[in-house]
């Protein structure tokens, strides 16, 4: 064999060896820092166990906490709509677990949560793990002005309508802090347990409300390289029951939810059709369910768990305004309109049926109706 053959095969293997040991080194070092991640976790607990006579309550200070208390309730936020705002009481030290099956309305939801917050001068973070930034402040624009998010996406909207929408999303960004898939050209940042926590605590002073998006997107992390999410989620929630109680306003998580049938789980069972790991609903003062109504828009919002066990097991049915993406009172005008809207889908559907009963055009055509719509003319 030609020398030079002999040096480039050593020169292959000892690549090969260099890219070996540097692939071993990295799973060291990683392994190593995962470890000094725990180490310093469990230094931090360890040193927040402990009692600290200077921080005992002193007497008088029931009063001024409860003072406090009561002004918390006072300034409690809206809840979507007049309607739910009488049964959800929204506070500070709250967690909202707001769940639904895939397609029965989240990321509109999350819109009608957002607006009446604003509305009430309250400022509002929102991380988005399923949606970039401008999505999300274009669907809360689209809210606001009344025009439809769907038809803004397919390109269906004129120009000048665009161009309100544009003037709406320079407004909102005063207004709510979003952090999207985009965030920093990081998806890690929103979809692990370690990026969100950065987020949070780094963004939500100045903010009377958190809202998460969602919750089974938190997905892996870069502390821990096991493959489950399960692990993840779990970490995620255990940190979050503790930052809830710091924190001075409400968090809002939205989840993905198992329909009863997929497992043989009971409706009730709002915890057991929670996908991913249910500890999050431990740590949840409020389970609350989207159950729409496609065929009559409508949407039934069900209470499986309610911090003061008024409507607990109860349910409302609100009304699904399909022209602004809105929850609105089922009264009469709804009602209304609502019934123009399935006589519409009625008509549109009889009118598709008809078009497909119509005979199929003949396999091979008569080359002069070809002719006759080419505008062609054929010599004998």
């Amino acid at each position: 064999m030609a020398m030079d053959k002999v040096v480039h095969i050593f020169s292959q293997d000892e690549e090969k060896s260099r890219d070996l040991l540097n692939k071993k080194s990295i799973l060291e070092n990683n392994r190593i820092e995962r470890q000094w991640h725990q180490y310093t976790d469990q230094l931090e607990k360890s040193e927040r166990m402990r009692i600290d006579p200077a921080k005992f309550p002193q007497i008088g200070s029931a009063a001024i906490d409860n003072d406090k208390y009561q002004s918390d309730v006072e300034k409690a936020l809206p809840f979507i709509n007049t309607s739910l705002s009488k049964i959800i009481s929204v506070l500070p030290r709250n967690l909202y677990l707001i769940g639904g099956a895939t397609g029965h309305g989240k990321s509109t939801t999350v819109a009608n949560i957002i607006i009446p917050i604003l509305n009430a001068k309250s400022r509002i973070l929102v991380i988005a793990n399923e949606e970039n930034r401008a999505d999300v402040y274009n669907r809360v624009a689209c809210r606001t002005l009344g025009y439809s998010f769907t038809l803004l996406k397919t390109g269906q909207l004129h120009q000048s309508i665009r161009t309100k929408i544009n003037d709406e999303v320079t407004r909102l960004e005063s207004l709510m802090t979003v952090c999207g898939s985009d965030f920093q050209g990081n998806p890690d940042m929103v979809s692990t347990p370690e990026g969100i926590q950065m987020v949070m605590e780094y963004f939500s002073p100045g903010h009377d409300a958190i809202l998460i998006d969602y919750y089974q997107n938190i997905s892996h992390s870069n502390r821990d390289d096991r493959p489950e999410p399960y692990v993840h989620q779990e970490k995620f929630a255990y940190w979050l029951n503790g930052f809830k109680n710091t924190f001075s306003g409400p968090i809002f998580v939205m989840s993905q939810m198992l329909k009863a049938k997929e497992k043989s789980l009971s409706q009730e069972d709002f915890k057991g059709r929670v996908e991913g790991r249910k500890i999050i609903a431990n740590f949840a003062q409020y389970h609350i369910e989207l159950i729409p109504d496609f065929e009559n828009y409508t949407t039934k919002f069900k209470f499986y768990k309610e911090r003061f066990g008024v409507f607990q097991g109860k349910s409302v049915t609100m009304g699904f305004d399909r022209e602004t993406q809105t929850f609105v009172t089922c009264d009469a005008d709804f009602r209304a309109k609502s019934a123009q809207w399935i006589s519409e889908k009625i008509a549109l559907e009889q009118d598709a049926e008809t078009t497909q009963e119509e005979p199929p055009p003949p396999l091979t055509p008569n080359v002069e109706s070809v002719a006759d719509d080419l505008d062609l003319n054929f010599d004998d």
